[in-house]
């Protein structure tokens, strides 16, 4: 009589046999089957596919592929363009087994998008191309910068061809459905405002060691004010954009020594100030009150081969842009320590700052934000800037298909900067390597024997281009923690 254990075994070898990639009674063992890479973008590409096989005498993979070799280890490059699943089929004269290796393609997206300004305003009449592989597609922003592309395969390149023929940017490797591309030129600002009033509080008329900060910060409009060396100020605001914008003034003054700050007399605001285009508003007074002080205080690390050329010190008022912050210090004595005296006041914070350079003409800035007042021991390490490679200086013959090549910068992407005797253009890459867009067929062509420029902007802490198109643009980097490098400028010509 058969045992149930024996009827059990039984099974299991049977079962064992049958098994994907096993050698059965005698068949073919599959050790591995790979597809590198095992995920796509959705423009798809090449993918190896890869196997180790023992005891074969013929092998074959499905997909069209067909038969394969060598029949113990190979490998082979197919094109996919959708997700797949490949089978490798290996047989001898006892059998046949199989093993599957999976491909995924990401899926096309739809881009709702926004172009804006230098100054983060949201610039219509833009056109925006959209490419990836063979896609192409343009659009043209609408009154709100807004545009819509659907279909497109990622990664993908958007670039923003400026209104005046002139400039281009360029963004590349983009995945995210929802860029926001700034067009690093300034659109006409077609309102204006004259806006005047009194001081009160503080030091006036003010003696050569006094000065006053005085801005306006609104969503439409960052201004700083000429230093009212008197007790009253008058200033004419600029924008774009909507026919009135409402803002804050600040002022700050500010009492110094040996050309540092070694007190504020007094600080004020003046909030929900209402500009009209063509406008005159008069009476916006602000009242001074005394600031305690602190210190802040700490060293400067540069990268080897920089020295420290200057150091900035800001009150970041609000949640305000840095450029609507009032700067109390310019420092352009040499050393990395350093020790200022800041305002401290309630519901405000310091940012720092420090400018490095190397005797070639390369410079690093890097950039500390949410500081209190009284802080010892900061330390502000900036990073090296890129060091360019190709094309070497006062290089001829350049067409759009020469490489620009660079070191890498760290922590963050580069932007190739190309200007001259034609249009402009921006390049944004994470690589080190990029050429100057070939735009000719949207009416922006190199032009011919022309004299140009170039440099490489690093900008960190940026992961990748997605970042840079984050919401509110590029420009949203000053609102932290940052560092930017600029290398040496190398000249060039175009080809006849």
């Amino acid at each position: 009589m058969v045992s149930k254990r024996a009827v059990v075994m039984a099974l299991l070898a049977v079962l064992s046999a049958c098994s994907s990639g096993g050698s059965g009674s005698g068949g073919p063992t599959i050790n591995s089957f790979t597809a590198t890479p095992d995920s796509l973008p959705s423009a798809g590409g090449s993918v190896t596919l890869a196997w180790d096989v023992t005891g074969a005498t013929a092998l074959s993979i499905n997909q069209s592929v067909g038969s394969v070799t060598p029949i113990t280890t190979g490998s082979t490059v197919v094109q996919v363009s959708a997700a797949t699943t490949f089978t490798l089929t290996a047989t001898n004269a006892s059998g046949s087994t199989s093993k599957t290796a999976a491909v995924t393609v990401a899926a096309a997206i739809t881009l709702s998008g926004t172009v804006v300004d230098d100054s983060r305003q949201p610039y219509a009449g833009q056109t925006v191309v959209i490419t990836s592989g063979s896609f192409s597609q343009s659009v043209v922003t609408d009154a709100n910068g807004a545009f819509s592309v659907s279909g497109v395969p990622t990664p993908y390149t958007a670039t923003v061809l400026d209104s005046g023929g002139s400039l281009a940017v360029q963004y590349q490797g983009l995945t995210r459905s929802d860029p926001t591309l700034t067009d690093l030129g300034d659109q006409p600002t077609t309102r204006s405002a004259s806006l005047a009033g009194m001081l009160t509080g503080g030091h006036y008329p003010e003696t050569a060691a006094y000065s006053t900060v005085l801005n306006f910060v609104s969503p439409q409009a960052t201004a700083g004010l000429t230093d009212p060396t008197s007790a009253s100020y008058s200033s004419t605001i600029d924008w774009a954009g909507p026919t009135t914008t409402t803002g804050t003034l600040y002022a700050l003054q500010i009492h110094t020594v040996s050309g540092l700050p070694a007190d504020y007399p007094g600080y004020g605001t003046l909030p929900n100030v209402l500009l009209e285009d063509l406008g005159t508003l008069t009476g916006q007074n602000i009242a001074l009150s005394s600031v305690t002080s602190g210190t802040l205080s700490g060293t400067v690390s540069p990268a080897a081969g920089y020295t420290v050329s200057d150091k900035s010190m800001s009150l970041l008022v609000g949640s305000g842009p840095l450029e609507g912050a009032l700067n109390a210090v310019y420092d352009t004595s040499a050393g990395a320590a350093f020790s200022y005296t800041t305002p401290s006041i309630p519901n405000t914070s310091i940012a720092f700052s420090a400018t490095t350079t190397t005797v070639a003409g390369e410079t690093s800035i890097a950039q500390m934000t949410g500081l209190s007042a009284s802080t010892s021991g900061v330390t502000l390490s900036v990073p090296a800037a890129q060091t360019l490679t190709v094309p070497v200086e006062s290089a001829t013959g350049i067409t759009v298909t020469n490489p620009f090549t660079w070191t890498a910068y760290a922590g963050g992407i580069s932007v190739l900067y190309v200007f001259g005797a034609g249009p402009t253009f921006y390049v944004f890459t994470t690589g080190t390597t990029a050429t100057i867009p070939d735009l000719s067929a949207a009416g922006l062509p190199l032009p011919s024997s022309a004299a140009y420029s170039w440099y490489v902007i690093g900008l960190g802490p940026l992961a990748d281009v997605d970042a840079a198109a984050a919401p509110g643009g590029i420009n949203q980097l000053v609102f932290g923690d940052l560092t930017e490098g600029e290398s040496v400028t190398r000249t060039f010509t175009t080809a006849n």
